[in-house]
């Protein structure tokens, strides 16, 4: 179960976990938004307040967006029965999910609507779990590999033992499973989709949940997302989305966080086929669509609306409501932005978020529509992140 937590600029926060095998360790911190970097170390029994720092530590992750910290068994530090202590330093405000495994065959549960980082080794799997919550709806599992390539084998059979129960059926493989990305020509990256009309379905809110193998195909740091029919998904500051298809007179909906009203948003869109609308809300979290007639589009409960002839949405926090009718000022807010997007006809596209001071995390092989403005270069202090 992936643990949150949230960083104050020049801060940490400590998480700990005990290693009681012999296996190699993954630990993944996942951004939702801002630039957390990670420090490991061990727990020291003489001193608690012994702890890993940006100065002080055994491994660490420090790239921009999210990070892994892969420990192999071989790893001259590594320590079998031994407290590890993970310190997460905000080096801007920031909030994130982290996990850590011991096992190659240890399994994740997700979380619906929220992505979860994860990397594994050339013909490694990494597992995951998923349950519904309505018994009658779809499901979405979506990989979008950061680096490397990746596919998804899923079922509904396997449960692992606990001690007390013995392990029944499998873990999913490339050889053993009942649905997977290959089955769909269409996906450009793994993505499996699995509805009440699938063959082999069964209601995973009373019965054996889903169970996710992503095969690594080269060393991979990807990012996996389960999403049920009526899910807002999350989407990661300066983290473009996997592509997604909407049909024509579809609503998807997405939502973000801002824990500031100091920056601008830009919410851009990479438009591959089609021509999608999107719009945006913080007093709504449901703005929508509906179709009038074969192109026209009526739509409802919303603040913010990308003009047709650009794929880019701004809002200027000393002006959120400039050239707008029926808004108030004080919608621009720190908390969850609402976004909504819908197809006029059927589209294929990607979405990023973007803030002056959020780096765009790069994912190989999927263009980013970005935006320029004119401006002056400034030396940013390490304290106060003020220009100087």
């Amino acid at each position: 179960q992936p643990s949150t937590g949230h960083a104050e600029p020049y801060t940490m926060s400590y998480f700990s976990f005990y290693n009681p095998t012999h296996n190699d360790i993954t630990i993944a911190l996942t951004s939702l938004y801002g630039d957390p970097d990670m420090y490991v170390g061990f727990a020291n029994p003489n001193d608690p307040y012994d702890l890993p720092t940006w100065g002080d530590f055994d491994w660490a992750s420090v790239v921009v967006g999210s990070d892994v910290v892969y420990i192999p068994h071989t790893d001259n530090d590594y320590c079998q029965y031994c407290t590890y202590i993970v310190g997460v330093y905000g080096f801007s405000n920031s909030s994130f999910t982290i996990t850590a495994t011991t096992e190659a065959t240890s399994i994740v549960q997700l979380v619906d609507g929220l992505p979860q980082l994860s990397a594994g080794n050339l013909h490694q799997y990494r597992y995951f779990s998923f349950r519904d919550h309505l018994p009658m709806e779809n499901v979405t599992f979506r990989v979008t590999p950061i680096t490397g390539d990746a596919s998804v084998f899923v079922t509904n059979t396997y449960v692992p033992g606990d001690g007390k129960t013995q392990e029944q059926g499998q873990l999913p493989t490339s050889k053993n499973y009942l649905w997977s990305s290959w089955d769909d020509y269409r996906s450009q990256w793994g993505t499996v989709t699995i509805t009440p009309n699938s063959p082999h379905w069964h209601n995973t809110v009373t019965g054996i949940p889903y169970t996710i193998g992503v095969l690594c195909s080269d060393q991979t740091v990807f990012q996996i997302t389960a999403m049920t029919s009526d899910t807002t998904e999350v989407l990661r500051v300066g983290v473009p989305s996997s592509i997604h298809n909407v049909a024509q007179g579809e609503n998807q909906r997405f939502k973000f966080y801002m824990p500031t009203t100091t920056q601008d948003i830009t919410v851009a869109m990479t438009v591959f086929s089609g021509g999608p609308t999107v719009m945006m809300s913080t007093t709504h979290t449901d703005p929508y669509c509906q179709l009038v007639g074969n192109h026209h589009a009526k739509c409802y409960n919303y603040t913010w609306y990308m003009p047709v002839s650009t794929d880019v949405l701004t809002v200027d926090h000393s002006a959120p409501c400039k050239s707008l009718h029926n808004c108030n000022p004080a919608e621009f807010k720190v908390g969850f932005f609402y976004v909504n997007v819908f197809g006029n006809v059927n589209s294929m596209y990607s979405l990023t978020v973007l803030t002056p001071s959020q780096s765009v995390q790069l994912t190989e092989g999927v263009p980013v529509t970005v935006f320029t403005t004119l401006r002056t270069v400034c030396v940013r202090s390490a304290q106060t992140d003020a220009c100087t």
